[in-house]
This record gives C-alpha cells, structure tokens and sequence, in this order.
C-alpha cells in the first residue's frame, strides 16, 4: 500500500510503500531525507497532521519502525 508520509514545517511530502501495514527503516530514512533534508533541524522529519494513522518511533534520521493503523 503506498503512503504519503507529510512535513507541515517545512510543507513537504514523500510517498513509501508499506507491505503488511509495515514501513521499512530504508523506506523511513529515505522519507525522513526527502521530508526534511537540513543539517540541525529539528522537525522530526514526519510533522503534522497524516492522512493515516501511524503508530511507533522512528528519530530525526529515520531509525524506527512505523505501522499503518
């Protein structure tokens, strides 16, 4: 299933794929370059209201794991 993952700091957005309602540490830290790609920032990279709810943990660089709900 794709998801648009959304920064409404910085008003960007990054589209990744979960698979069985899982998204992957590459898949995050490939959002969290995408969402918010600026050297002592911080957003959090994920900021804001989503268009899914989202569960779990992921820091500024994308580490974690995050599960659709």
């Amino acid at each position: 299933m794709k998801i648009t993952l959304k920064n409404n700091f910085h008003n960007t957005q990054a589209t990744v794929i979960s698979r069985n309602g899982i998204i992957s540490t590459s898949s995050l830290k490939r959002a969290s370059r995408k969402l918010c790609g600026m050297d002592g920032c911080t957003c959090g990279g994920i900021h804001g209201p989503q268009d899914v709810g989202l569960r779990g943990d992921i820091d500024r660089d994308g580490n974690g794991i995050l599960v659709v709900e």
